[in-house]
């Protein structure tokens, strides 16, 4: 069973790395032609590099270069077009995205996790930007590259507003366009609007995080190892002893939309109890007498767990499938174990060592409903199984199992 897990989750975790995010977009060939369909959204970086487009959705994908198309767009997003341009001493032809479209152009491009804005002009000029990485210098201090505020003052030397903004201007696509729009709002003084696309969504981030809440029931159940707990010579068959607890718990879903709009990585924290009072139970017998047993125990429950989900988001109403590891901890807990005999003898108290930890695996089923405050209510179902034994420890050979049903909010 483990291992058809263990095999499971890394087909899990495969097809979340290699899954592919098409959204409705467009492209526009050299020839002036516009074909519709549908785009992979991807990171910034790979967006600058290529275009990855399909007619409809279960044709087979087509990859675009900068040489081979003009433009490509999203409906609901980005916008890119082919461009040349010089970095450095190097010049090449790459997608650019469009932050601001008018009189004045703005781009930004990505490579290598360094970042560049170019402003063209109405001759087709245009004007590198970008921010070396920090620096410590010879007194160990932190150094922080500025030089492209200069250079905004320079190139835009004639308006004094802008001049005034770039003087603690921020390196990010919001400060950038704040600058190409008050150009425009400058420059067009015929009261018609000179700008004809301006990006909604500057310096949106990749990485999405999901904070989640959920309370719910769960199974404790323990699995002692008999003949361990009472250290005489008896049957050793396992006794299992099961209550109903509550459990609570917060997670967050790591996900980048970029990569896919299915997949997340899911990682949590979860609070349980296992406490239960059993009745006597006839252990063995002899000619003179007969052993019971019973026992009393208690003790919360810590488990961190971190697993990868798929969730199919087209609708409302949002299956979703998890798997994953957790790690199990009984806090402080407590055992007490009584044996007596019919033959009238005191009875024989002890304590016993409970397993303090359990490393296992959860298999969960949901369904996420998404609400009009931009959050979603959900109910899961997971089975919690764990590892036989682990000879490190005290009765390594006790076992747990933790199913259980919970509703939560993710906001």
């Amino acid at each position: 069973m483990k291992k058809t897990f263990l095999i499971l989750f890394a087909t899990f975790v495969a097809t979340c790395l290699c899954a592919q995010n098409y959204q409705k977009g467009y492209i526009v060939t050299n020839e002036n032609e516009t074909i519709r369909g549908y785009i992979d959204f991807r990171t910034d970086e790979v967006n600058c590099k290529q275009c990855t487009f399909k007619k409809e959705l279960n044709a087979q994908p087509e990859i675009y270069y900068p040489e081979d198309i003009q433009t490509y767009r999203f409906d609901d997003g980005k916008y890119y077009v082919s461009r040349n341009v010089k970095i450095g001493d190097t010049e090449s032809t790459v997608f650019l995205e469009f932050l601001v479209e008018g009189i004045m152009n703005l781009y930004y491009y990505t490579n290598n996790n360094q970042k560049y804005y170019f402003f063209e002009d109405e001759k087709g000029e245009m004007t590198l930007y970008t921010q070396r990485p920090d620096r410590i210098n010879d007194e160990n201090q932190v150094v922080t590259d500025y030089k492209y505020r200069n250079l905004i003052q320079y190139y835009f030397r004639d308006n004094k507003t802008i001049m005034k903004k770039a003087v603690n201007m921020k390196f990010n696509q919001k400060s950038f366009i704040d600058v190409a729009k008050q150009y425009h709002q400058d420059v067009c003084t015929s009261g018609e609007d000179c700008i004809v696309y301006v990006n909604k969504k500057p310096d949106e981030s990749s990485i999405k995080l999901n904070f989640s809440l959920y309370a719910g029931i769960q199974q404790s159940t323990y699995i002692f190892d008999v003949a361990g707990a009472v250290g005489y010579n008896i049957d050793s068959k396992k006794h299992t002893s099961k209550n109903i607890a509550p459990v609570i718990g917060a997670q967050v879903d790591i996900m980048n939309p970029r990569w896919s709009k299915y997949f997340s990585i899911q990682a949590g924290l979860q609070l349980s109890q296992f406490k239960k009072k059993t009745p006597e139970i006839e252990i063995q017998k002899n000619i003179s007498s007969i052993y019971y047993y019973s026992f009393d125990y208690k003790g919360i429950t810590i488990s961190p767990k971190l697993g990868v989900k798929y969730t199919y988001p087209e609708y409302r109403l949002r299956p979703s499938i998890s798997a994953g590891v957790l790690y199990t901890i009984f806090a402080n807990p407590s055992f007490e174990q009584t044996i007596s005999q019919n033959n009238g003898l005191n009875p024989i108290i002890s304590d016993y060592k409970m397993r303090k930890t359990h490393l296992g695996y959860y298999i969960s089923l949901g369904i996420d409903y998404e609400v009009k405050t931009a959050g979603s209510i959900f109910i899961r179902a997971s089975l919690e199984n764990y590892t036989k034994s682990d000879a490190s420890q005290f009765h390594g050979k006790d076992k747990i199992k933790t199913p259980n049903i919970v509703l939560g909010y993710t906001f």
